[in-house]
């Protein structure tokens, strides 16, 4: 068993966060990443939509115009799906098994040897 080096708190949340997570910081950075540019996709998917009802009048006369934002509605779609919501359900149950884990051991180390050696 070992002792605790460091038996102090740090006085805010994210010191005491970035402690836990900085092994982490490559599947951190690519997790923030990810849910960027999943909150991006709904917007874009909604401007797709409006750039499709307003070439409508024009499609009357050529289907073609309707391809290309039709496509990336459908790209869209796929890459919404698979790549960023899939990806942050990977990494999310990847790691944070080991980022609590990493937490338990602080605060219960904390309170194993923290509180004994101020008894003592």
């Amino acid at each position: 068993m070992t002792k605790a080096t460091n038996t102090e708190l740090p006085k805010t949340l994210f010191p005491f966060i970035w402690s836990v997570i900085k092994e982490y910081k490559c599947a951190v950075m690519f997790y923030t990443l990810l849910a960027f540019v999943a909150g991006f996709w709904g917007p874009f998917n909604s401007m797709l939509i409006k750039q499709i009802i307003n070439l409508l009048p024009n499609a009357a006369k050529d289907i073609s115009v309707l391809v290309f934002p039709a496509s990336l509605i459908v790209m869209n779609f796929i890459v919404f799906d698979n790549f960023t919501w899939r990806g942050i359900t990977y990494i999310k149950y990847r790691y944070l098994p080991f980022v609590l884990n990493k937490a338990d051991n602080i605060l219960l180390n904390l309170i194993r040897y923290g509180l004994l050696i101020g008894i003592a």
